[in-house]
């Protein structure tokens, strides 16, 4: 049912990015332009987690998730998004958000023989402005900036086992959610000189606080604009993450770092 189920998301999947750009090849900047679509984000992730464990102390969880474990173990979400753009001025809304859950111990928490159950949760949401630096025949080059969205739930439920945090079972649940600004610029022009073949290029940092700490996210891909109306992309996006709340031995101590990464592929609706 699951292959079933993905291999439909990626007959109607939307690469968000090429909503507004391929606008400009219009011209008609006097008109509103908008776009609509859904994505996919087929993502890897590698990290560490840490948390307030609430059987004391703190539960250290390194993430190595390829793309496969997030297929077998998806449970749900979307990806969607929209843009609305007239002249040099862009806005745009890009939600993203998925729920995993697994049967199999985490090594670094519990053994083998643990009855267990993981839930993961995340969004990864943005709001953002764009403002076309470049003259509309000479490809499209913004500056943008907004505000991105985080948030993570984690569910941990154990029974069993031999280790020390496992002894007499555990039950955490843990959410998290910050908001932090970027800046950055994205791109898109004819690739090999084709008018129907875009090349993407987007990079951007936030940062949360002064501590230092900060969000990255870094575009490459190519767009088709198969028909009058539809696009069809195909991109890599990398999403760098670091974030820390508190210190460790603390009740709500979190600390959360990680490359997200991997292909985004799909077919958006301009209007």
């Amino acid at each position: 049912m699951k292959s079933v189920t993905f291999g439909l998301l990626l007959a109607v999947l939307v690469a968000m990015p090429v909503l507004d750009q391929a606008q400009a090849r219009e011209k008609d900047w006097e008109d509103w332009n908008f776009g609509l679509g859904l994505y996919l984000p087929l993502t890897n992730v590698s990290g560490d987690m840490s948390m307030a464990s609430s059987a004391g102390g703190t539960a250290d969880v390194p993430i190595d998730l390829g793309f496969r474990d997030i297929t077998d173990n998806w449970k749900g979400g979307v990806s969607g998004a929209f843009a609305l753009k007239k002249n040099r001025w862009s806005v745009n809304l890009d939600l993203n958000y998925v729920k995993l859950e697994s049967e199999e111990a985490i090594p670094s928490l519990l053994d083998d023989s643990t009855e267990v159950k993981n839930t993961l949760s995340m969004s990864r949401d943005e709001l953002f402005f764009g403002y076309q630096i470049s003259d509309p025949d000479q490809g499209v080059s913004e500056i943008i900036f907004g505000t991105r969205y985080l948030g993570q739930n984690i569910k941990l439920s154990a029974q069993g086992g031999e280790h020390a945090l496992s002894e007499t079972g555990i039950d955490m649940d843990v959410t998290e959610n910050w908001w932090m600004g970027f800046i950055g610029a994205r791109f898109a022009g004819p690739l090999a000189g084709s008018e129907k073949w875009l090349l993407l290029v987007r990079a951007d940092v936030g940062a949360f606080d002064t501590s230092g700490r900060i969000t990255w996210r870094a575009d490459l891909g190519a767009d088709w604009r198969f028909a009058r109306h539809w696009d069809l992309a195909l991109m890599y996006k990398w999403l760098g993450v670091d974030y820390k709340k508190g210190e460790p031995g603390d009740a709500g101590y979190y600390y959360y770092k990680a490359v997200e990464h991997g292909p985004v592929i799909g077919i958006g609706l301009m209007f």
